[in-house]
């Protein structure tokens, strides 16, 4: 006996398959055999809903968010049916694909791969703060890069890097969103690198961070932004869905949100690959470690330290102090695997040292909520957040009683297959090309 699953996305066209097969269906049909038309259903269970609505209370007057989407499917039937070469010619032609011995499952219709990719959010303004990309190792203009990306949706930013790399950069990062920044050594012999190796070898990207803190108070700023060098485009989630962002306002949301609030000590945005479509999170959750894309409060007493795992560290310190991190989930980073790619840490940390000592200096640093363990066949780092129970406080000339969703000009456009992927893929030819609007929360 063949088994396919199938998903139906609403009743329409699950009614389509039901005419066509000659039986009713419905959201609670749980089997059907293809051969004696036989149908098997469930009752109908009322679900008990556990969600933690506590955002709900702080997610005022910023874009519209919600975790009410429905089911990935509104449907999921198991069709079963003799295995057979006839059998399988017509239930090909019912579903109107081909299935092969390995096909284990299928959507109706067909499934197309990556569907929301065709949106793009645009609108809304840029970042308030300035914005940092560390980089070392990384000259080549490779698409994958922050920097690339935040030219891509018109974003100034700052490119800081060591001194003998600074005309290799220059003459690839040339734009006029990207302003390069040589880095001041003083900052990496200065550097508390929380290791008996000194930085006889690296001091990672914390020298450099530093320097970004001070160079931001220098220029009068409460805030500062600083990113890793290897993100690889910025996510809006919606309803469900990741959309990519064309829009400065993916950190500019994220500053009106933290901006509201008197201890708030670091925040940042959630890698992509942690809020999978479907993912029924909160906009934000608090209390956790932020990493690789950063806004930090530039009056916090603390400075970056350490030669590995130095985000989980200031994380800590931070949550230690009583203050608050904030992660986003409504706005996301596209980050690549910091051991694919060359240049950065890669070759001077993980080729030669391995996954120990880092995860060791994290254990020294934090013995009281941090433990080493073995993962995947590799040491890894655990840290224990779930003492950290402080809440959000709002500044006291702050009022958010109105419970209105507030899109910051933000809007969702259609863009043609002819432009996505392409040099045109940008916030400047997306605005001024595309105007049909999709709203993604009633799609």
């Amino acid at each position: 006996m063949k088994k396919i699953i199938v998903r139906f996305p609403n009743e329409k066209e699950l009614k389509i398959i039901g005419d066509k097969i000659g039986i009713e269906l419905s959201s609670l049909t749980t089997k059907v055999y293809l051969d004696t038309k036989e149908v098997k259903s469930k009752k109908r269970v009322l679900k008990k809903q556990n969600e933690n609505n506590e955002w709900k209370e702080h997610w005022i007057d910023m874009p519209k968010y919600s975790t009410d989407f429905k089911d990935d499917a509104y449907a999921k039937i198991e069709f079963l049916y003799e295995d057979t070469k006839k059998n399988k010619i017509k239930f090909e032609e019912i579903f109107e694909q081909s299935i092969t011995n390995k096909t284990k499952s299928i959507w109706f219709p067909k499934l197309i791969p990556g569907k929301y990719r065709q949106y793009r959010v645009i609108g809304g303004e840029n970042p308030k703060y300035p914005v940092y990309v560390v980089s070392k190792g990384r000259y080549e203009n490779k698409t994958w890069h922050t920097s690339y990306r935040l030219s891509q949706i018109s974003v100034p930013h700052y490119l800081v890097v060591e001194p003998d790399e600074y005309e290799l950069y220059k003459s690839n990062f040339s734009n006029e969103f990207v302003t390069i920044l040589k880095m001041d050594l003083k900052y990496k012999d200065e550097y508390d690198c929380f290791s008996d190796l000194g930085n006889i070898n690296s001091t990672g990207p914390g020298a450099a961070r530093n320097f970004c803190w001070e160079h931001s108070i220098s220029n009068g700023f409460d805030y500062h932004w600083v990113l890793d060098d290897n993100i690889d485009g910025f996510d809006r989630y919606m309803n469900g869905h990741r959309v990519l962002m064309r829009t400065g306002e993916v950190f500019r949301s994220c500053e009106r949100f933290v901006e509201r609030y008197s201890n708030i000590g670091i925040s940042g945005m959630n890698y992509h690959k942690f809020c999978i479509d479907g993912s029924r999170v909160p906009p934000y959750t608090t209390n956790t470690r932020i990493y690789s894309i950063i806004l930090i409060k530039n009056s916090i007493p603390f400075r970056w330290r350490g030669r590995y795992n130095e985000d989980t560290d200031l994380s800590l310190r931070v949550l230690k102090s009583g203050l608050c991190t904030v992660q986003f989930n409504a706005f996301l980073g596209e980050k690549v695997t910091t051991q694919v790619l060359k240049g950065g840490n890669t070759k001077e940390f993980y080729e030669k040292e391995g996954t120990f000592a880092k995860t060791q200096m994290l254990v020294d640093m934090h013995p009281d909520v941090a433990k080493m363990v073995t993962k995947f066949n590799r040491i890894h780092h655990e840290v224990d957040y779930s003492g950290f129970k402080q809440k959000l406080i709002l500044k006291e000339d702050i009022d958010i009683k109105n419970n209105d969703f507030n899109e910051n000009g933000m809007k969702v456009v259609f863009v043609p297959e002819h432009i996505r992927n392409t040099i045109n893929d940008n916030k400047e030819y997306i605005t001024s090309n595309c105007n049909e609007v999709v709203d993604l929360f009633t799609y």
